[in-house]
């Protein structure tokens, strides 16, 4: 392998079969959400099916019916009566969960850390303490009335608490698009490999 094909490969975001393999599939949701809203293909039904495999099915939280943010207000979560305003709503929603989880996660790799979103989770039990077998772990357990954000934050809470040293070490959110990945070297930390 050539340098440049090594250096490509270890700036590479996770896999998400490799991390469903390591039993992350917090972070799978999460990350699968960020990825989705970023690429703007989280309609009504791509939400609902989100929330279906990532959450209800895994336990974590029951159907929730209805998906809101603070700024935006909140919408049915049935693909059913999809409308052009359904749309439009469900597209600001996730937007807005989208930036509000960026924000969340570039304050939490600043130089001077803001990780009390983790503090807030515990308090709120959004997340908590699940041990299994030889293993110890933390799982979301978000409410049906949390807002949209605070949700998938719930998803990252709990990962992070399971594995805060791999964040502190290899987390980055790009500056520019914020997209979130994985660096082991670091270099990653500010901009992806799309806009270094």
């Amino acid at each position: 392998m050539t340098p440049n094909l090594a250096l490509q490969a270890s700036v590479a975001p996770p896999a998400l079969a490799v991390l469903v393999s390591r039993n992350r599939h917090a972070l799978v949701a999460g990350l699968t959400f960020l990825e989705r809203a970023a690429q703007r293909t989280l309609d009504v039904a791509a939400l609902d099916a989100w929330f279906q495999r990532h959450l209800v099915g895994t336990g974590w939280m029951a159907w929730p019916g209805q998906v809101s943010e603070r700024v935006v207000g909140g919408m049915a979560l049935d693909p059913g009566s999809a409308t052009p305003e359904l749309a439009a709503r469900c597209e600001a929603i996730v937007q807005e969960a989208r930036a509000l989880v960026v924000i969340t996660l570039r304050g939490f790799i600043a130089v001077e850390s803001d990780d009390r979103f983790l503090s807030a989770a515990i308090f709120r039990d959004r997340v908590q303490p699940d041990a299994r077998g030889m293993m110890a772990g933390w799982v979301p357990r978000p409410r049906v009335e949390d807002p949209l954000s605070e949700i998938v934050l719930s998803l990252f809470a709990a990962d992070i608490l399971g594995n805060r040293e791999t964040y502190d070490r290899a987390l980055g959110v790009c500056r520019i698009c914020g997209r979130v990945a994985f660096d082991p070297t670091g270099l990653e930390r500010p901009r992806c490999s799309a806009h270094g």
